[in-house]
């Protein structure tokens, strides 16, 4: 069996593109919905999510009406929301042969989920790494250089690491125990799916940094020295606006789109 699992937080723009790309190659959903306790203060007081940790901009109510997932509605957790919830989500996927982990906004092309699933399936592959089309600013625009685009953990057999912990996070494994079987056995498929991570405003890029509990006391604690989180997201990324810095460069994508994504 495989099972499709993802942590969501105001995914409501592409999580539907989400769902249904990977529906007809996986054979179940499981999406949790949670907020890192840390930045909960500042999220809650701007908008973003409510009192419970979830979401503010109709992904609960998207979720709530899906029949086809199984939904945990999870709520203000410790720790990092990757770690804390994939770790829960890993108690309800214990009859999966396979984990298949994904995020809201990473749309999987049908023709590369077909031979994804083939590889689970028929090859019996332990580990498979997957490379993004990372989309920058909007879906007209890909960001490459500096790490952006190289492939990352998403697919791995559920006896072999049974828990997102050892692996000290899921899309970078080379820290954790199993360091020497997955880079002896690791495949990798080029350009399976689109992130969708960044276009969208750059207030969202801070709330989806910050609510993932990612570098927060360099994002957050410093944001009192900007005017406002466009201020802050400016000023440390000055590349925001097709500009280069190190090695850093944003592009016109002229490839083609995932069904449910232009």
């Amino acid at each position: 069996m495989i099972i499709f699992g993802m942590v969501a937080l105001n995914e409501i723009d592409y999580i539907d593109a989400v769902l249904e790309s990977v529906k007809p190659f996986c054979d179940k959903m499981i999406v949790i919905e949670s907020c890192a306790l840390r930045p909960y203060e500042f999220l809650c007081n701007e908008g973003f999510v409510t009192k419970d940790g979830l979401s503010t901009d109709g992904t609960t109510e998207y979720l709530q009406k899906r029949k086809d997932i199984t939904y945990i509605p999870l709520g203000i957790l410790e720790g990092t929301v990757e770690a804390c919830a994939l770790t829960r989500f890993h108690d309800y996927a214990s009859d999966g042969d396979y984990i298949w982990i994904g995020t809201g906004n990473e749309v999987y092309f049908k023709d590369k989920a077909k031979v994804l699933r083939k590889m689970m399936l028929k090859d019996k592959v332990p580990y498979i790494d997957v490379s993004l089309s990372t989309m920058w600013k909007d879906t007209k625009h890909r960001i490459i250089g500096g790490g952006w685009g190289e492939a990352g953990l998403r697919i791995y057999m559920y006896e072999r690491i049974t828990s997102p912990v050892d692996l000290k996070s899921t899309v970078f494994p080379l820290q954790c125990k199993f360091f020497e079987d997955y880079v002896r056995y690791k495949y990798k498929v080029e350009n399976a799916c689109m992130k969708l991570a960044f276009a969208r405003s750059e207030q969202r890029v801070f709330c989806k940094v910050v609510l993932q509990d990612i570098e927060y006391n360099d994002r957050l604690n410093n944001l009192g020295n900007y005017n406002s989180i466009e201020d802050y997201l400016h000023r440390t990324h000055h590349w925001w606006n097709d500009t280069h810095a190190d090695g850093i460069s944003v592009i016109k994508y002229k490839g083609k789109y995932p069904k449910g994504v232009r």
